[in-house]
C-alpha cells in the first residue's frame, strides 16, 4: 500500500508536470500554475499519508519487542516471529533467545529449589519427614481449631555408643530398621496412615499422630516397642532396650514447647526404668513442664537442703521387716514434696543426679543415728557410673564407718543389663571398703541379668511390681519367680516382695 502511494505521488507530480507544459504551451500560464498548485496539495498529502504509513509500518515490530520485554517482567514467556523488516531481524532473534535463556533458567532454578526443598523436609537415610517440617506441622495443628492428637519421641539407646562398637553402616541399618518398624506397625495394626514420622536429630525418631487418643497412643507405643525390641534380636543392636519411647496427647491452644516438654518428660521416665514406653495426656497436671525450670528447681533444692528422705517399712517373705527404704523427695518453696521418679528424670537431663543421690546417702546417715536395723536408699545407674560420685561416696562413708555397715545402696533393675552390670561393678568397691550393702531394687524387669548374679555381693533383691501383676496370667513369670527364690536361699540373697501389702501373694512365692 505505501508502495501504491509513492507511485501516485509520481504520477501526479509527472502529471503536474506535463500539465503545466502543455498549459503554457498554449499561453494560458495562470491555469497551469493553479492545475500545479492542486497537484502539489494533492502529492504532500499523500506524502504525508505516505509517511504515517510508513512510520507504522517501521515502528510495529517495536511495539511487539516492548509487550514481549513487558511480559518477561512479569514472568510471561512469548516468543514472536521474526518481523518483515530486514533491520529488526536480529533484534528479534537476539530477543527470543534471551527469553529462551531465562525461561530455561527458571525452571532449572525452580528444580533446584524443589530438590532442595525436598531435601530439607525429608531425611535422606530413613526417608522421614525433616525436623523442621515436623515443628512446622505439628505448630499448624495446635494453631487448628478443635484439633487433638498423639506426639511420640522414640530415642534409639545409646546410639553413640552403636556408632563406636558397630560402625556406621551398622547403626545406619539400624536407624532405617527402626523407622520401617514404626511404619509397619502403624500400617498393620492400626490402619492409621495420615501420621507424619520424622527424624528429630542423630537418635530421636517423633511422630506425630492427628487425631489420636491417650489409649490408642499407649496401646500403639507400646506395640512398637515390642516391634522394636526384635531389631536386638536380629543383631541389629547389641543393647537392649533397643530405643526407649514417650507420649503425650496435644489440643489446639498449646505451644509446641509445651507439647515436646511434656513428651520428652515421658521419653526421661521410660529411660528411668520405668516402662519403655511412658504416655501423659495434655489436661494431665505438670508442677514443671521444662527441663531448664527443672534446673533451677533442682539446684535450688540442693543449694538449700530443700530435699527429705519419705522412709517405708519394707517387709520380708514371713512378713517381718527387712529394712526401712528411704525415697528421695524434692521439696518446692511452697511446700509441695516431688517424689523422686518425678524429678530424677529431669536431674538426669541436667547432670544433677549425683549431687541428689549424694544427698540421699547423707540424709540416710544422719537419719541412721535416729533408727534401729537397716536403711536403703536409691541410686541412679548414671550417679553409680560417675567416678566423681565414687569418689565422694567412698569419702562420705568412710567418715562414719559405723553408720556405713547399717547402709544399703540400690539400684534399680532395668532391661539394660549391660549398663545395670557396669553399675553394680562400679559400686563394689564402695561396698568393699566400707561394708555398706548393695541391692537391686524392680528386680525382674531384666530378667537376663540373672545369671550375671552369682558373683556379686548382694544384700537382697526385691521383686518388681510387674511381676505380681503379670504372675496371674503368664506361667513363665510363676516359674521365674521361683526360680528366683531358689537362687535367694541357694546365694543367701534375701529375696523380697515388691510391696509389704501383698504379703499373702508373697508367701506363696516363697
Amino acid at each position: 500500500m505505501i508502495l501504491g502511494l509513492i507511485v501516485a505521488i509520481q504520477a501526479l507530480m509527472f502529471g503536474a508536470a506535463a500539465a503545466v507544459v502543455a498549459a503554457a504551451a498554449e499561453g494560458d500560464a495562470r491555469h497551469g500554475i493553479v492545475q500545479l498548485a492542486i497537484v502539489h496539495g494533492l502529492a504532500l498529502l499523500l506524502t504525508l499519508i505516505a509517511a504515517w504509513r510508513i512510520k507504522v509500518w517501521v515502528c510495529r515490530p517495536g511495539q511487539v519487542f516492548l509487550e514481549q520485554i513487558r511480559a518477561l517482567g512479569e514472568w510471561q514467556f512469548q516468543l514472536h516471529p521474526q518481523p518483515g523488516i530486514r533491520e529488526w531481524v536480529p533484534i528479534s532473534r537476539a530477543l527470543n533467545v534471551v527469553v529462551e535463556r531465562v525461561k530455561q533458567h527458571l525452571h532449572e532454578r525452580e528444580r533446584a529449589v524443589g530438590d532442595l526443598r525436598k531435601q530439607l523436609n525429608h531425611d535422606e537415610l530413613t526417608l522421614a519427614t525433616s525436623r523442621q517440617h515436623f515443628m512446622w506441622l505439628l505448630e499448624s495443628q495446635l494453631q487448628t481449631r478443635h484439633a487433638n492428637g498423639g506426639v511420640s519421641i522414640i530415642r534409639v539407646h545409646d546410639l553413640e555408643g552403636l556408632n563406636q562398637r558397630l560402625g556406621r553402616q551398622r547403626t545406619d541399618e539400624l536407624l532405617v530398621a527402626v523407622a520401617s518398624t514404626i511404619r509397619a506397625h502403624l500400617l498393620l495394626h492400626h490402619d492409621a496412615d495420615d501420621f507424619v514420622l520424622a527424624r528429630l536429630n542423630g537418635a530421636d525418631f517423633g511422630l506425630l499422630w492427628p487425631g489420636a487418643d491417650v489409649d490408642r497412643l499407649r496401646t500403639s507405643l507400646q506395640g512398637m516397642a515390642l516391634a522394636i525390641a526384635q531389631l536386638a534380636d536380629d543383631g541389629l543392636s547389641d543393647v537392649t532396650p533397643v530405643a526407649w519411647m514417650g507420649g503425650a496427647t496435644y489440643a489446639h491452644g498449646e505451644t509446641v514447647s509445651q507439647v515436646l516438654a511434656r513428651v520428652d518428660a515421658m521419653v526421661m521416665q521410660s529411660h528411668d526404668g520405668r516402662g519403655q514406653a511412658a504416655v501423659a495426656t495434655h489436661d494431665g497436671s505438670q508442677t514443671i513442664t521444662a527441663v531448664a525450670q527443672w534446673r533451677h528447681v533442682i539446684e535450688t533444692a540442693l543449694a538449700t537442703g530443700h530435699l527429705t528422705l519419705d522412709f517405708v517399712d519394707v517387709l520380708d517373705m514371713e512378713a517381718q521387716l527387712a529394712h526401712r527404704h528411704g525415697s528421695l523427695q524434692l521439696i518446692l518453696p511452697d511446700g509441695t514434696k516431688l517424689a523422686r521418679h518425678v524429678f530424677m528424670p529431669a536431674a538426669l537431663r541436667c547432670g544433677r543426679s549425683a549431687e541428689l543421690d549424694l544427698k540421699a546417702v547423707e540424709i540416710a546417715l544422719e537419719a541412721a543415728t535416729r533408727m534401729d536395723g537397716v536403711i536403703a536408699v536409691e541410686v541412679s545407674r548414671q550417679s553409680a557410673l560417675s567416678p566423681m560420685f565414687g569418689r565422694r561416696l567412698l569419702t562420705l562413708l568412710t567418715h562414719r564407718p559405723e553408720l556405713a555397715c547399717r547402709l544399703v545402696l540400690e539400684l534399680t533393675d532395668t532391661p539394660d543389663t549391660r549398663t545395670l552390670v557396669k553399675a553394680m561393678e562400679a559400686l563394689d568397691g564402695v561396698v568393699a571398703k566400707t561394708g555398706c550393702g548393695l541391692a537391686l531394687r524392680d528386680f525382674g524387669v531384666g530378667q537376663t541379668a540373672l545369671p550375671l548374679l552369682a558373683p556379686r555381693r548382694l544384700r537382697h533383691v526385691q521383686l518388681s511390681h510387674l511381676l505380681r501383676e503379670d504372675r496371674l496370667v503368664a506361667a513363665h513369670q510363676q516359674a521365674f519367680v521361683r526360680l528366683l527364690a531358689r537362687w535367694g536361699q541357694d546365694s543367701s540373697v534375701r529375696v523380697l516382695p515388691d510391696d509389704g501389702r501383698y504379703q499373702e501373694e508373697a508367701g506363696a512365692l516363697a
